[in-house]
């Protein structure tokens, strides 16, 4: 996994400052396996594999001080 992020602030009065900041993520893949289990027993399930989990996110803050 790797995560990558960046943020900046402006000062908008003495007391106030606005943040805007991002990031991207990246988590690789992941498989199921062929079987699950429960109540019922082992029991087979169709398997399926994901590939390249890309995540990004976007925030908005303000911090105000007193």
């Amino acid at each position: 996994m790797a995560q990558l992020g960046a943020g900046i602030g402006h000062k908008v009065s003495p007391n106030i400052v606005l943040i805007l900041s991002v990031s991207v993520g990246y988590t690789g893949g992941f498989e199921t396996g062929d079987t699950r289990s429960g109540n019922l027993g082992v029991t087979s399930i169709a398997p399926y594999k994901i590939d390249d989990v890309w995540r990004a996110n976007l925030g908005i803050s303000m911090r105000f001080t007193f």
